[in-house]
C-alpha cells in the first residue's frame, strides 16, 4: 500500500493520495531508503501533493538514509515553489541544515539565491576530499563561491559547470562565475582584501542581505590617474622589539625584502609623495639607498626607528630635494627609550640623529618625532619635547597606544585621559611660553582651552610659538587622501593610494590587494578589473570605510567622536569589538572646535600653509564657518594661494554661501584678477555671476567680467 501512496504522491493524483489518507495511511510514510511522501513530493515538483501532505501534518524536517529532505530535494530539483515553502515553515536553522548539505551538490545557481539570504549568522561546515579541506562561514574567514570548474583543485572533484563549493578565498580555483559574501562590515572588508581573486577571472561578486542583493560585476573603466601616494614597505621585519609594537608578536617569521629592479616599473615620478615604510623598519633593506633615489624627483616621507641611519643613507636624504624622515621614539632618556623599545641603544640613536641634522638643510629636509604614549611613558612627555629641542627637529607628534590585544591593557590610558590631556596641555604652554622652535601636534590640541590664552599659537591640532625658527608642515596624507567626488565619505584612497609590500603585493587603500609588481605591470593593477571592482564596491558602501582605522583615525578627524577616539585610544580596547567612537565623549562635550576659525584666519592672511595644516587634521573645507564658504571668502579677497588650495582639494567653484554670493561674482567685484582666471580655469560658470552681479546693481563689474 506505501508503494501506491507513494505512487499516488509522484503522479500528483488527489484523489488516491487523499483517499490513503482517509484509511489511515500516516503522511509521513517513507520507502526502504526512508525517503518520505513529502521527499517524493518535493523531487517530483508535485506543487498540490505537496500541500495536501502539509495540510495532514507532514514532517518536512524528516530525513532519508541518505540525509537528505524534503527541503534539500526541492533545492537540488531546482523546484523553486516547494523550495520557498518549506523555508517559509522552517525558517534559518531548515535552511542552515540544507545549505550544508547541499555544498557537494552540483545545483542551478538560482537556488543559491534563493537559499543564501535566509541563512543565520555563524553558518559553518567543514568536508573532505583527499586533496582539498573546506570550510564555511558567514564570519569573515571564508565566503562562498560558484564555481565553473572545480577540477583545478589539485585532481578531479567534481566537473559539473555549475558547482558550489565554498572555501578559504585564498585557495581560490582559477575559474569562477560568481562568489557571495553575506552584508556586514567585517564581510565586505575579506571580500575587499581578496576581490583580486575573484576579479581577475571576471567573477560577479554578490552581496545579500535581507533588505536586498548587490551585483558588482569586474569591468575596466576610464583610466584612474597614477596615484598620489605610493607606499612601499622595503623589508617586512624590523631591528627592534617594541613593547607595543605588532612585529614583537611576529614569531617564525621570514623576512623579505622588495626587489629593487622592480623600482623602475612603478611610476615614481608621477606621485605626489613617495612613503618609504610604514609598518616596518625600511632603512633593514641593505639597498635602502636605492629607493631613495628611485624617488629623487618626487616628495619622500620615511618612518624609521632612525637606529640604522648610516653616513651613505644621510649622504642619500640630504641629497634629496623634499624629504621628511618620521622618527618613532617614545622616551627622551636612555631609561624609558630602552625598556620600551628594546634592542635599542638611546644614546647611539641621539648621534646618529644629530649626525642626520648637522649634515641636512632645513629647506629641503624636515625631521619629526612620532611619541606613542601609554603609561609607561605619560609622565616624561617634556623629555622627547626636551630631546627634539635639543637637537633640533622641527615637530613631535604624541599618539596614544593602539591597545590591540589583552597584553596591552596595563598601557591604556582609558583612566588616565584627564591626565594625558593635562601633559599634552603643559607641552604646549612650554612650546608657546619658552618660544621653543620645536612644534607639538595633537587631536587634543583642535579642542583645547588653552587656545583661549594663546589664539595665535594654534592651528588644527599643531601648537607652536613664535619664534621665527618654526616650521608648520601638513601631514599629506589627508592632503591627498580626502576629497569630494568619490564619496560622501570625502576619502579618495581608493583612487589615490597605493600600498606596495615587501613580496611586491599591490594594495589600494588600506589593505584591499589587487595585484602583484612581481607579475605583472603596475599600470595594468592600478587600472584593471580587481583595483575598480574594490573601487566600485567601496564607492558604493560607505560602511567599509566607516570601519577603516585609518580613515577614522588618521584622516576623518573632523568627526568629533574619531578625534575623541584618535586622541584617547585606550579606550577603543579591540578593535573587533564595538565600535569605541563615543567611549570619551564626554570628555570633550563641552569644548570647541576652532579649526574653521583657524582656516578663515588663513584666508584673510592668505597664509596657505596653515590652511593646509587645519585640511590635513581632516577639516572639510566646504564646511560653512558663521555661514560663509571658506572658498568664496578666498575669491573675495583675492586671496590666490589658500583658493588654489581649496580648488586642488575639490571645492566647487560653483557653490554659494549664505550670502548667495558666486565665487567668480565677489572675485569680479574686487576685481581679482587672478582669483577670476583661477576660477574659470575650474569652469566657474561666468553667466550666473554676470546674472548676480547685475542684479545686485554692479553693471561695472559685470562688463569688468565679461571680458576676463
Amino acid at each position: 500500500m506505501i508503494d501506491e501512496f507513494l505512487d499516488a504522491v509522484r503522479k500528483q493524483d488527489l484523489t488516491a493520495l487523499h483517499g490513503f489518507l482517509a484509511r489511515g495511511v500516516i503522511p509521513d510514510s517513507a520507502d526502504e531508503a526512508g525517503s518520505t511522501a513529502l521527499v517524493h513530493a518535493a523531487a517530483a515538483g508535485t506543487t498540490r501533493s505537496f500541500a495536501a501532505l502539509m495540510a495532514a501534518g507532514a514532517d518536512p524536517a524528516r530525513q532519508n538514509a541518505a540525509g537528505e529532505n524534503a527541503l534539500t530535494v526541492a533545492l537540488r530539483r531546482g523546484h523553486r515553489e516547494i523550495a520557498e515553502r518549506l523555508l517559509a515553515a522552517g525558517g534559518a536553522e531548515e535552511a542552515a541544515y540544507a545549505f550544508r548539505f547541499l555544498i557537494n551538490s552540483a545545483v542551478p545557481p538560482e537556488v543559491f539565491d534563493l537559499l543564501w539570504p535566509r541563512l543565520p549568522a555563524g553558518v559553518e561546515t567543514a568536508y573532505h576530499t583527499a586533496t582539498l579541506a573546506v570550510a564555511l562561514t558567514s564570519e569573515p574567514e571564508c565566503c562562498a563561491l560558484m564555481v565553473a570548474d572545480a577540477s583545478c583543485i589539485g585532481g578531479v572533484y567534481r566537473e559539473t559547470p555549475d558547482h558550489l563549493m565554498l572555501f578559504s578565498l585564498a585557495r581560490l580555483p582559477a575559474q569562477v562565475s560568481r562568489l557571495y559574501v553575506a552584508d556586514g562590515v567585517a564581510s565586505l572588508d575579506f571580500l575587499l582584501q581578496n576581490a583580486a581573486l575573484a576579479a581577475r577571472h571576471g567573477a560577479q561578486i554578490i552581496v545579500t542581505s535581507p533588505s536586498g542583493t548587490s551585483h558588482y560585476t569586474p569591468a575596466r573603466r576610464i583610466a584612474t590617474p597614477a596615484p598620489a601616494i605610493i607606499e612601499i614597505e622595503p623589508v617586512d621585519w624590523c631591528n627592534l622589539r617594541c613593547t607595543m609594537c605588532h612585529v614583537s608578536q611576529m614569531t617564525g617569521h621570514a623576512s623579505t625584502r622588495f626587489k629593487t629592479n622592480l623600482l623602475a616599473t612603478l611610476p615614481l615620478e608621477q606621485a605626489r609623495l613617495v612613503q618609504l615604510g610604514a609598518a616596518f623598519e625600511p632603512m633593514l633593506n641593505k639597498d635602502f639607498v636605492a629607493f631613495v633615489s628611485a624617488a629623487a624627483k618626487t616628495p619622500l616621507s620615511i618612518t624609521t626607528n632612525g637606529t640604522l641611519l648610516s653616513s651613505e643613507i644621510i649622504e642619500a636624504l640630504t641629497a634629496h630635494e623634499d624629504v621628511t624622515v618620521n622618527v618613532s621614539i617614545d622616551g627622551g632618556e636612555a631609561g624609558i627609550y630602552e625598556k620600551i623599545r628594546r634592542n635599542g641603544d638611546f644614546l647611539d640613536l641621539r648621534r646618529r640623529l644629530e649626525a642626520l641634522v648637522r649634515a641636512r638643510d632645513p629647506a629641503r629636509l624636515r625631521i619629526g618625532f612620532s611619541c606613542t604614549v601609554m603609561q609607561s611613558n605619560l609622565e616624561s612627555l617634556g623629555d622627547v619635547l626636551s630631546l627634539a629641542e635639543e637637537i633640533g627637529v622641527e615637530s613631535v607628534s604624541f599618539r596614544p597606544v593602539f591597545i590591540r590585544d589583552a597584553t596591552l591593557e596595563h598601557e591604556s590610558l582609558d583612566e588616565l585621559r584627564a591626565e594625558f590631556a593635562a601633559a599634552l596641555d603643559a607641552i604646549a604652554d612650554r612650546i608657546i611660553t619658552a618660544n621653543l622652535r620645536t612644534t607639538a601636534i595633537s587631536p587634543h590640541y583642535t579642542y583645547t582651552t588653552l587656545r583661549r590664552r594663546f589664539p595665535d599659537n594654534f592651528v588644527a591640532d599643531t601648537a607652536f610659538s613664535d619664534s621665527d625658527q618654526v616650521r608648520l608642515a601638513a601631514r599629506k596624507y589627508p592632503l591627498y587622501q580626502l576629497g569630494r567626488g568619490f564619496r560622501d565619505l570625502r576619502c579618495v584612497s581608493p583612487e589615490q593610494l597605493a600600498h606596495i609590500d615587501a613580496n611586491g603585493v599591490v594594495s589600494v587603500c588600506k589593505g584591499f590587494v589587487v595585484g602583484d609588481v612581481s607579475n605583472e605591470p603596475f599600470e595594468s593593477i592600478w587600472n584593471g578589473p580587481a583595483a575598480n571592482m574594490v573601487r566600485e564596491i567601496v564607492s558604493q558602501r560607505p560602511q567599509v570605510c566607516e570601519a577603516c582605522d585609518h580613515f577614522r583615525f588618521c584622516l576623518n578627524t573632523s568627526a568629533r567622536g574619531s578625534i575623541q577616539s584618535s586622541a584617547f585610544s585606550g579606550a577603543l580596547k579591540y578593535r573587533h569589538q564595538s565600535s569605541p567612537v563615543t567611549a570619551s565623549a564626554h570628555f570633550y562635550d563641552r569644548l570647541h572646535d576652532h579649526r574653521g576659525q583657524d582656516l578663515i584666519k588663513a584666508v584673510l592672511i592668505d597664509r596657505v600653509e596653515w590652511a593646509r595644516v587645519v585640511l590635513a587634521s581632516g577639516w572639510d573645507p566646504e564646511t560653512l564657518v558663521d555661514g560663509r564658504r571658506p572658498l568664496v571668502i578666498a575669491s573675495e579677497r583675492g586671496a590666490v594661494a589658500t583658493l588654489r588650495l581649496f580648488l586642488e582639494y575639490g571645492c566647487s567653484p560653483h557653490r554659494l554661501d549664505d550670502d548667495d554670493a558666486p565665487p567668480l561674482a565677489v572675485a569680479a567685484l574686487g576685481p581679482h584678477a587672478m582669483a577670476v582666471a583661477l576660477l574659470r580655469e575650474h569652469g566657474a560658470d561666468p553667466t550666473a555671476a554676470t546674472l548676480w552681479l547685475s542684479q545686485l546693481g554692479k553693471k561695472s563689474a559685470a562688463d569688468w567680467l565679461a571680458v576676463h
